[in-house]
């Protein structure tokens, strides 16, 4: 009970978050989704995986942009009241751009094919 992450989850305000979150879990069809708590929990706790990541894709969208920066507000908070970040380290910003979109050759591009020219032109001088 004295790790830190299970310190941490009790700090959060998981009423507040459920209740917030709940009109995005509502279930139209199919099976119920997965409680808001549970998959706060293992997209901020848990250090290994515990459940599908597909289902965590899926959650995240129902959840929507509202519900994410919602879930970031209380992890705000909560390592502020556990006094693990400074108010002061609030004031700036760093954004982690690694989910930005980078030039990509996919296979039908025409670089790909050109390469794949190249090769069989390399190729067939070897063999005369």
């Amino acid at each position: 009970m004295k790790h830190p992450l299970v310190r941490l989850a009790d700090l959060i305000d998981w009423e507040r978050l459920n209740a917030v979150m709940s009109a995005s879990f509502v279930s139209h069809r199919g099976r119920p989704a997965t409680s808001p708590r549970l998959i706060a929990g293992l997209l901020y706790l848990q250090t290994k995986p515990s459940i599908d990541p597909s289902s965590l894709t899926r959650w995240r969208k129902r959840l929507g942009e509202a519900g994410v920066e919602e879930l970031l507000a209380e992890t705000i908070e909560v390592a502020r009241l556990a006094n693990v970040i400074k108010t002061s380290s609030l004031k700036r910003v760093i954004v982690d751009t690694t989910v930005m979109e980078k030039a990509i050759a996919h296979p039908t591009d025409s670089r790909l094919l050109e390469r794949c020219r190249e090769h069989l032109v390399k190729v067939a001088t070897r063999q005369g």
